[in-house]
Order: structure tokens, then sequence, then C-alpha cells
């Protein structure tokens, strides 16, 4: 599964304290969203613009990355990298996109 890929990437020791930390962050500030934002299409506007660059971008940049350093390819690295600044720039500007269509 994703977590156990998660975890065996950037966490050296399973720690199931950290694990419920940021399950419980994420359902209060989804539970947050939820009470005080009235429809159900801004709040999927919101997921599909952090969604979206996060999944299609940065979650492959960083694959890639590490897939880089345990082969030790030094081309591949600096392609991970740009491909995870490239993620950032476009899950913002989606994220920005989606805030702008509710705010203006």
């Amino acid at each position: 599964s994703f977590r156990k890929s998660y975890e065996a990437m950037f966490i050296k020791e399973k720690k199931k304290w950290n694990i419920y930390a940021i399950s419980t962050v994420v359902v209060v500030i989804t539970t947050m969203l939820g009470m005080f934002i009235p429809g159900v299409d801004t709040i999927l506007s919101f997921t599909s613009g952090l969604a979206g660059g996060t999944l299609g971008f940065i979650v492959i940049g960083f694959l890639g990355w590490k897939l880089a350093v345990i082969q030790d390819k030094q081309l591949q690295k600096v392609e991970g990298i740009v491909i995870i600044a490239l993620g950032i720039i476009i899950t913002t500007f989606g994220f920005g996109m989606s805030i702008y269509e509710v705010v203006g």
C-alpha cells in the first residue's frame, strides 16, 4: 500500500503516533472545512486543485528521485527534482485558481 511505501522510503522506524497524529490533523481540518464551506463543488474544486498536481507530479518526482538515489544516477536525480518543482508550481497554480474562483 502507499502508506507502507511512504514509511519504507521516509521513516526509518515505524512510529504509530506519527500516523495517528497525521490522520487526526487531516480529519480535523477536513471536518472544519466541511462545517464552514457551504457547497460541495467548492470542496471538490479545492481537493482537485491540491490532489491533481500532487499525484501527477510531486509523488512521481519523489519516486523517481528516490530510485535515482538508490541507483546513483545523477541525471535521474536532477529530473526528479525538476518534476517535483514543476509539480509544486502546478499544484500552487491549481489551488490558487480554485481560491480565486471562489473569492473573486
